[in-house]
């Protein structure tokens, strides 16, 4: 029998924790992530972009995250870094650019209304070259799903225009973080520039966290509070059949939360 993709995944997650050299991390937490950049759309080639305070997509938004950090103790420790994060926003602004797919042209000087939704899920494998306890330094290589969607309706005839991109990247990943007793600080980076028949693409992920654990031991079950620090970019350049996107956003703002450790 063939398992769904997202059964299949909880089981390969369940049986890696079930191993006795593996000490699994769970954590939940909540961000408040402010928004940057610009977007093109065009049916043909992009030329100018409106940015993100003419789409009345700025200011603060809420977003969820989850994640779960595997560390496997072998003869050389290695860190497994699963993250999902979503966030979602929309707003009123006046095209600086006219907009463009297909029949609809929405021109510059419009009253619009906007939506913007972003769903970024990362894979991060590092192998620790520190040996000492208190101190992980690690390099690898992970995989992300980067899902941007954005849809625009004139507020003037109701001409609407949506794009919706969701490609993989692969990623180059750098981990840093020091424990003691009850406090623990880390450092990820994940990223990459890559480009492809023409099409580009970008991807930065830093994310930094102090943590303060309030329950258990050090290397034993524990829960801790969690705060820090999060900044995604992600660009994206490229022409098909249909239409021609070139976006560069950014989302960065602090989050707090809980981990847990079984």
């Amino acid at each position: 029998m063939k398992l769904p993709r997202h059964a299949s995944v909880a089981v390969l997650v369940a049986s890696l924790v079930g191993c006795k050299s593996v000490q699994p991390d769970v954590a939940l937490s909540l961000g408040s992530q402010s928004l940057d950049g610009a977007i093109g759309i065009d049916d043909r080639h992009v030329n100018s972009k409106n940015s993100i305070d003419a789409l009345g997509l700025d200011g603060s938004s809420s977003g969820l995250e989850a994640r779960v950090d595997l560390t496997f103790e072998t003869h050389r420790r290695m860190h497994l870094a699963l993250k999902g994060f979503q966030s979602s926003r929309d707003g009123r602004g006046s095209l600086d650019e006219d907009f463009a797919k297909g029949p609809v042209t929405i021109p510059a000087g419009t009253a619009i209304d906007s939506t913007f939704d972003a769903g970024i899920y990362s894979a991060a494998w590092t192998f620790d070259f520190a040996e000492r306890d208190d101190l992980e330094a690690g390099l690898g290589f992970g995989l992300a799903w980067v899902d941007l969607e954005a849809g625009f309706t004139s507020r003037v005839n109701g001409d609407e225009i949506f794009t919706d991109e969701a490609v993989p990247v692969p990623l180059l990943a750098g981990r840093l973080a020091w424990n003691s007793e009850r406090w623990a600080i880390g450092l990820e980076a994940a990223g990459i520039d890559v480009g492809y028949a023409g099409d580009h693409a970008t991807f930065l992920d830093l994310d930094l966290s102090a943590r303060w654990r309030f329950a258990g031991k050090r290397f034993g079950r524990n829960g801790e509070l969690l705060l820090g620090w999060r900044q995604l970019y992600a660009g994206i350049d490229y022409d098909d059949d249909f239409e021609a996107v070139d976006a560069g956003v950014t989302l960065a703002g602090p989050y707090f939360g809980l981990a847990f450790r079984f």
